[in-house]
């Protein structure tokens, strides 16, 4: 029988391209600050494809978020511009430029359709304005991304437009400010490039970089060794990890998040980060993927890395550690740490400790700081090995003690390896359910079996019912999709 935490152990703007006889002048690019990578010319391209305030705003940003020269004219409302997104759609005008007038007529051009509106925007407006038009008008945006080619920075329309279906506002603005970045650096240094990225947390950079096209993702690990030495491995881990297989969510993919609410929303939101990947080993498992994505919303919540601690999510269980190490050292043990020992009690209830033998007992879990700083003191007692077998590790929340399971020698090699891939963690809940027989249970929907071989028995029912509740919820919200195994 294996061993659960808790109980028993889990596996567990807008502007169009002007022709080159309207190419502007380095007069209309903002000035060259000595601060800002890149010349003129460069500056030129970002504005003849992005637009005005995506340059504006990228010399804001690489000066400090000092604006130079004049003041930028202010914007109009965001909301007049979700109106002319909204109605262009509406009238079919999606890749439409700014029409002149013909000769001896006066007054302004015409404006353009919704991709000569969305196109100049600065990041974060895209996004406000990618809101704003609601999940019909960004599904026809979508349906007609490719009428941009040739005329608009595809890249970062369909960046911006996905950030919104998902609710990824940070990530989104991060995603749009990268593709200028990398349309300024060409082929040149992409040193500004990687300021954008370094000093994020692993859970920060993966929400950036995932919502890149695959080429550009591919041309930044290209450039990895011009990264910053500190970020370089972070960097090549999370870049490596989402240029794998079963990693490329395209905009057409994934789940809008309008409207979803409560536990459909959640299930959503693990298809749009992780559906090619969970449907991947889906298929070579042949299970249905909807009760992997059950099983590691149980686990996890659908997390891989916490920004606070920027390593893996953990449990550590004092009950496990009390059988690794505790009860042949029970001085030491019990000088520090405290479970329910009660006959016929739940030993994985009543977790404390405490870093001083006379000191105050406090609780940890549900904190991730807190999680690693027993896990550490626990390492210094009894070694790391005994630690790390005794805490769950990652998005299926697997086991120290399961490492061999889930193919390694020994759970510290397992823990450093979840502590760099997310795709690691993942896989991890297919190698377990294989190694322990529970892929049958699992194409039989027969959640008992699967909960009592994943988390053991004691909690069997509980643990059934809310594998279930999941994996009908994924079920149901990805129906149509492209990446699902039923």
């Amino acid at each position: 029988m294996t061993m659960r935490r808790r109980e028993f152990a889990p596996v567990r703007e807008h502007r169009e391209p002007a022709p080159p006889s309207h190419r502007p002048s380095a007069e209309t690019v903002p000035a060259r600050d000595p601060l800002v990578p890149g010349t003129t010319d460069e500056l030129i391209q970002l504005q003849a494809t992005a637009g005005n305030e995506a340059v504006t705003g990228l010399v804001a940003q690489r000066a400090g978020g000092k604006g130079k020269g004049k003041a930028k004219k202010k914007a109009p409302p965001v909301d007049a511009r979700v109106e002319h997104v909204k109605t262009a759609v509406k009238d079919g005008r999606f890749a439409d430029g700014e029409q002149q007038l013909a000769a001896g007529e006066y007054g302004p051009a015409r404006p353009g359709g919704a991709f000569w509106m969305l196109n100049g925007l600065s990041p974060d407006d895209l996004y406000k304005v990618s809101t704003g038009v609601g999940k019909d008008v960004r599904a026809k945006l979508i349906e007609h991304i490719a009428e941009a080619d040739g005329k608009y920075n595809r890249a970062r329309l369909e960046s911006g437009i996905r950030a919104a279906m998902e609710a990824e506002k940070t990530a989104g603005s991060g995603t749009v400010s990268l593709i200028d970045a990398l349309t300024v650096a060409g082929d040149g240094s992409f040193a500004p490039v990687w300021a954008l990225l370094t000093g994020k947390s692993r859970p920060a950079l993966i929400g950036v970089l995932r919502l890149l096209p695959r080429d550009l993702l591919v041309k930044l690990q290209g450039k990895l060794s011009e990264a910053p030495a500190a970020d370089s491995a972070k960097l090549t881990d999370a870049i490596g990890d989402l240029v794998g297989t079963g990693t490329d969510m395209k905009s057409t993919d994934v789940i809008d998040l309008e409207g979803l609410k409560g536990l459909d929303r959640q299930m959503a939101g693990i298809y749009n980060q992780r559906g090619h990947l969970i449907a991947e080993q889906a298929t070579a498992l042949t299970i249905p993927s909807h009760a992997a994505a059950g099983i590691m919303k149980v686990e996890s919540g659908g997390a891989t890395f916490n920004a606070a601690t920027d390593k893996t999510i953990i449990r550590f269980e004092n009950h496990v550690f009390w059988k690794y190490w505790g009860k042949a050292n029970k001085d030491s043990f019990n000088a520090h740490f405290d479970f329910e020992r009660t006959a016929g009690g739940k030993p994985f209830h009543g977790h404390k400790w405490r870093e001083s033998a006379t000191g105050e007992w406090s609780d940890f879990h549900g904190d991730q700081e807190a999680e690693w700083r027993v896990i550490a003191f626990a390492a210094s007692l009894g070694g790391q090995e005994n630690a790390y077998k005794s805490a769950s590790w990652g998005a299926g929340q697997v086991m120290g003690f399961n490492h061999s399971t889930v193919g390694f020698n020994t759970a510290v090699e397992m823990a450093a390896q979840y502590n760099k891939s997310e795709r690691s963690q993942i896989t991890g809940i297919f190698e377990y359910i294989r190694e322990n027989n529970l892929a049958q249970a699992v194409r039989d929907a027969d959640y008992a079996t699967v909960a009592a071989g994943y988390n053991g028995s004691g909690q069997k029912a509980t643990y059934a019912a809310l594998i279930k509740a999941a994996a009908d919820a994924y079920q149901k919200v990805t129906k149509g999709k492209t990446h699902v195994v039923n």
